[in-house]
């Protein structure tokens, strides 16, 4: 969904806000001081609050860097979504850089050369979770929150018109350089982060780092047809650089504006893998909306019944007034439909003393623990097993060992998740023990033998 209701830049500590309507910015807030931290964040959400209106509630995009925001270039070869995402989540903790847990989000990319892989971007939980709760507590539903170099490779797309070209983008802001080297089709080949500004005595170090990322582009077999300058300064660098550097210098005339990035990331669609809000926080919002759609056309359908019914005895009562048998029969069915009314009124009551008296949660936990002795196969031996309430339904833990090689232990396994899954169980097993098992077996260890522990777990419906 791309109809935000306000949009947000936070970069290297400069803080911009705005107003959206109809996919453009009507109102827009700049913070004056550095936005550096999670406190100077809320009390610039605040101020931006007051100036447009965001307490009343909404969407909001962010367009997020920062020191704290890591990215890794990962060449892979091609693999479906679930095998990379599971292969990812265990590279992140080798490429973060902090202590603590990460939150991680990746952008694929297909390259002409087979130089496939994915741009992984890492930053700290402790960073993204008060970023969601701070956007909360200011009635805001944060939808997406996306790195600054995938929202520069998704603008490239609409600079040039598709001429196999490969382009240094160079965001300028006040303290930092964002490179990101990419093809005319916003295809990632490499990015960077300068941790200066490019102004005065900075500017000959800003050219020597652009001619080391050529050179290292080159280094890889692709050349670097021009350098395309974005931010509100693009065009006093360009004309110093063009003197400086022998490649075509361009300067993205729709990135002149300091709320540029705010209009860019609105844009975008959610469902980006780039995106780090996660879907619960998404579908929270979208829930919440749908609610209170439902609740607008029952109060319309309410009012409309009322009024219909009003009529129609009005207009009972204007014919009764005119006949007796009529009035008389009037009277007949208000009294059998208090009876009604009066019958519905107890099976409510009794419905509701039955739900108090009523267990809340089928007894399943009892009797399928009684039962597991008929699942688990000859040559598998459980440990342990756990099964608790949770979202709804029944969520089961098993664990054990089994006893042939690992490579024939994958037939009992599949023969156990066969059994779980028939009735009266009906149960839905992860593979998250395929996965284990694929692992062990690249290890070399498929002829291993004695007690190979598994782990099964899953749902119960």
């Amino acid at each position: 969904m791309k109809n935000v209701q306000f949009a947000i830049s936070w970069i290297y500590d400069e803080f911009r806000a705005a107003r959206v309507v109809r996919g453009e910015l009507a109102e827009v807030w700049e913070s004056q001081d550095a936005v550096n931290g999670l406190a100077a964040f809320h009390e610039a959400l605040i101020k931006a609050s007051t100036s447009l209106k965001m307490n009343n509630g909404g969407d909001v995009a962010i367009t997020f860097e920062s020191d704290e925001h890591s990215h890794a270039f990962i060449e892979l070869p091609p693999m479906n979504r679930r095998d990379l995402e599971t292969y990812l989540e265990r590279r992140v903790e080798q490429e973060k850089a902090f202590d603590g847990d990460p939150v991680w989000s990746y952008q694929v990319v297909e390259h002409q050369d087979n130089s496939n892989g994915v741009l992984l971007h890492v930053m700290p939980k402790t960073l993204l979770d008060p970023i969601i709760r701070i956007c909360q507590e200011n009635h805001l539903t944060p939808m997406r929150l996306l790195p600054l170099t995938d929202v520069m490779a998704q603008h490239v797309p609409s600079i040039y018109e598709s001429a196999e070209e490969v382009i240094l983008l160079a965001a300028l802001f006040d303290e930092r350089i964002e490179i990101v080297v990419a093809t005319d089709r916003g295809e990632i080949l490499f990015v960077r982060e300068l941790k200066y500004h490019w102004r005065d005595e900075r500017l000959e170090r800003f050219q020597i780092d652009i001619e080391r990322t050529v050179l290292y582009v080159k280094q890889r077999q692709r050349s670097v047809n021009r350098i395309s300058l974005m931010g509100a300064e693009a065009n006093i660098a360009a004309e110093v650089l063009r003197t400086r550097v022998k490649l075509t210098v361009d300067v993205d005339g729709k990135a002149l504006d300091r709320f540029f990035w705010a209009r860019a990331v609105t844009k975008l669609d959610n469902d980006i893998t780039s995106n780090f809000i996660p879907k619960s926080v998404q579908h929270t919002a979208l829930r919440k909306r749908a609610v209170r759609g439902a609740s607008w056309l029952a109060v319309a359908a309410t009012l409309c019944a009322v009024v219909v019914t009003a009529w129609v005895e009005f207009l009972f009562y204007q014919q009764g007034k005119n006949d007796p048998a009529v009035a008389k029969s009037i009277a007949s069915l208000a009294v059998e439909r208090d009876l009604l009314q009066a019958e519905a009124d107890h099976v409510t009551s009794l419905n509701q003393r039955l739900g108090h008296l009523s267990p809340r949660h089928p007894a399943i936990p009892g009797w399928f623990l009684s039962r597991l002795s008929e699942l688990i196969p000859e040559q598998a031996i459980l440990n342990s097993a756990e099964i608790t309430w949770a979202n709804g339904q029944w969520e089961f833990a098993l664990e054990g060992a089994t006893t042939p090689t690992l490579a024939a232990s994958a037939n009992i396994l599949a023969a156990f998740e066969k059994r779980l899954g028939e009735n009266p169980w009906n149960a839905t097993v992860s593979d998250q023990w395929r996965v284990e098992w694929l692992d062990q077996l690249r290890l070399g260890k498929a002829a291993a033998t004695g007690m190979l522990g598994f782990r099964l777990s899953g749902d119960l419906f």
